[in-house]
């Protein structure tokens, strides 16, 4: 034990002495470029010679949001709203869709098909049981008679070296997508299923063209069996070798799981985390199309798609506690490239000084690698590479405009050379060859949300106070900060009014502070800051270098939560009616106390609140919906919270597992209400302890 802390301290000396350096390492071109997995021995010794990192997916941000498009009304005399999305013309999946005239829900395990009409009709059309395939749905797409349901589904690994496996290893995850002709709602025809191996990641709807991205493990069960098992060619697959690869399944093809091709595996030079990113695409439109899979070794995590390409992160967490690590004099040098040395202390301003010569920055240090994807009429094929200092917080901190790429990432205390975080934005030419880069503003805070806009873009970070940084990106090779706003709270995220407005949705703050009691003692959590209820604010951006909030709203006391916190989709906002509606849970606290601002509200309602924002009036409140039981607190019934929002002709329909209601668009008022059909209850699972397979 001595020892191991004699080694923490000498790393931490080392570190502390380094102070914190610049920001990207920049290696791209041909040797980032992935290679072919030429036989199964060389993928077994690729395997070995990794350690799998099975939390991976924490390291990628706490989940706040930044909302990049907001839902609008197609045009026509019957209007209905569609799902948000971070890119025009780029569909996401979520748990209800709709048009005008039906509405599927996930709803407990299945799909519900709801009929809905401008006149307010409301109906259980039909439904989708999934309770005997072992299918858990995730997330839909509707379009025309068209219903895609994707999700997850179990199976059990087969082949040798089953003895070797703990009990949990034996479901094996993939990602399905179930396509049904809803001609007849009443009667789902279901057309076509596939499926790759691994756990979700994302799907993307482009045009007819449907991608599912997935990440799975290798089996590293399987490549423990001796080595005989191998074939004597190396590029036949022998049973024990078999689920070291990913499997799909295409029922054009028959039912079956088919093992991907080696020619489809690719690895990574240098890749950090031994993890397939298993890309399938579907062009839906053309009835000869197969499922086209390629999956990559040593990639998945963050996912954004533009029309064309599909950007991926893979993170590399620091590594401080390996010797041949701490000698910087091997270390990979920083690309400068044109902006890349913005000096932390112009950044406020939108001071651009010249260009930093390459830095050698150390392998410990945080970093993202970044791939990009061609996308293609459903097939998927390689581009670039590039590496980035920090991690990236989620798919809104990346976008593609007019051929750059652009991405910010944080480079978090716990991994920075200086114990405070560091904040970085970069832009890329389309192979991904570093073109600019905003180098550590705003150290100390880490980013809550990004919002770009063109030439523009908008992030917000936070350590005890809420900066809004307008950035200007109108010069690529010189992106500066050139204006802030300064408030209280934090945003989680930043929805586009129009071009010259934002609205913003996170959460107010409140700091303890205290010169300490009759004795003296300051108590420990004097200058801590303690979140309080939603926020929700109006910001005026026409002029860049002095954005402006021009309306806000408190909402609850401590424990208010909101689901559009962290989930886009959640949001409805109706720029046709200037209509702002997402559901809510608000807390109260009966007797606060100024000197104790952790003090936890009572939840006393659950529902929505729909407000009207416009640039002159700000925001308005409306008016809220709910389907709780009048006269019972909101805490004694389950099932009936309100999770999504949407639009029909001059309808606002609300929708819970329990529920589905009809209110006025304009005053409000109830139309009609539907109870939803309830699954029978399920058994007890009973968990069976599995032997050596055979």
């Amino acid at each position: 034990m001595r020892q191991i802390f004699i080694v923490f301290c000498t790393a931490a000396a080392v570190l502390a002495g380094l102070g914190h350096l610049p920001a990207t390492d920049a290696i791209a071109g041909d040797g980032r470029k992935p290679q072919r997995v030429g036989s199964y021995s060389q993928l077994r010794s690729l395997i070995q010679a990794h350690q799998p990192r099975y939390f991976a997916g924490y390291r990628t941000g706490l989940g706040a949001v930044a909302l990049n498009a907001p839902a609008s009304a197609p045009s026509g005399a019957t209007s209905f709203s569609t799902t948000p999305t971070q890119v025009a013309g780029v569909d996401e999946g979520d748990k209800v869709k709709n048009n005008d005239t039906i509405i599927c829900q996930i709803n407990q395990g299945r799909v519900l098909i709801l009929g809905a009409s401008p006149d307010s009709h409301a109906d259980v059309l039909g439904a989708l049981d999934f309770t005997n395939e072992g299918f858990y749905p995730q997330e839909l797409y509707l379009e025309h008679n068209q219903l895609i349901v994707v999700g997850t589904a179990f199976r059990t690994p087969s082949g040798d070296g089953g003895s070797l496996r703990p009990i949990w290893y034996f479901s094996t995850g993939t990602v399905q997508a179930k396509i049904y002709d809803l001609a007849d709602p009443a009667h789902p025809s279901k057309q076509r299923e596939v499926e790759v191996a691994g756990d979700y990641v994302a799907t993307r709807k482009i045009g007819s063209c449907l991608y599912l991205v997935a990440r799975q493990y290798p089996d590293y069960y399987a490549q423990a069996a001796p080595v005989a098992a191998l074939r004597s060619d190396s590029r036949r697959a022998a049973p024990a070798t078999r689920t070291m690869i990913p499997t799909y399944r295409d029922s054009k093809l028959g039912k079956k799981a088919r093992s991907l091709s080696l020619k489809r595996c690719y690895y990574f030079p240098g890749f950090d985390d031994p993890v397939y990113l298993v890309v399938g695409g579907l062009d839906l439109a053309n009835p000869h199309s197969l499922l086209d899979v390629n999956a990559f070794l040593g990639a998945g995590e963050q996912v954004y798609s533009s029309l064309e390409n599909l950007y991926v992160t893979a993170s590399r967490p620091a590594d401080l506690f390996f010797a041949g690590r701490l000698n910087l004099a091997a270390s990979p040098a920083v690309s400068g490239g044109a902006g890349s040395g913005v000096a932390a202390g112009h950044t406020a301003s939108g001071v651009v000084v010249d260009p930093s010569p390459p830095v050698p920055i150390p392998d410990f240090s945080e970093r993202t690698d970044i791939y990009k994807i061609l996308l293609s009429k459903g097939h998927s094929e390689f581009l670039a590479a590039n590496t980035v200092t920090g991690s990236v917080l989620n798919a809104y901190s990346m976008d593609e405009h007019d051929g750059y790429f652009r991405v910010a990432t944080t480079e978090h205390s716990w991994w920075s050379l200086d114990q405070q975080e560091h904040n970085h934005l970069f832009v890329f030419d389309a192979s991904l060859a570093l073109n600019g880069s905003l180098d550590d503003f705003a150290p100390g805070e880490r980013i809550y949300a990004v919002r770009f806009l063109g030439n523009r873009a908008f992030m917000v970070t936070f350590q005890q106070i809420d900066p809004l940084f307008a950035i200007d990106l109108g010069d690529p090779a010189h992106p500066a900060v050139v204006g802030q706003l300064t408030l209280p709270g934090y945003t989680t995220f930043l929805l586009p009014y129009d071009e010259n407005h934002l609205i913003g949705l996170g959460k107010d703050v409140q700091s303890y502070n205290s010169s300490g009691g009759e004795n003296g003692d300051v108590p420990w959590w004097t200058g801590q800051v303690f979140y309080q209820g939603v926020k929700l604010a109006l910001f005026d951006v026409t002029d860049l270098r002095h954005p402006i909030e021009t309306s806000s709203v408190s909402i609850g006391d401590r424990g208010t939560d909101s689901p559009a916190l962290s989930d886009p989709h959640a949001v409805l906002f109706d720029s046709a009616r200037n209509l702002l509606a997402f559901p809510i849970s608000v807390a109260h606290v009966a007797a606060p106390d100024p000197a104790q601002p952790w003090q936890w509200g009572d939840t006393v309602f659950q529902g929505a609140y729909v407000y009207q924002v416009s640039p002159d009036s700000g925001l308005v409140f409306r008016g809220s919906i709910t389907h709780k039981p009048s006269g019972q607190e909101p805490n004694m019934t389950w099932g009936d919270e309100i999770d999504r929002v949407i639009t029909i002709g001059s309808n606002i329909y609300t929708l819970s597992d329990a529920r589905l209601k009809a209110n006025d668009a304009q005053s409000l008022e109830e139309k009609a209400s539907l109870t939803l059909p309830q699954p029978p209850p399920q058994p007890d699972p009973i968990i069976y302890l599995a032997g050596p397979r055979h």
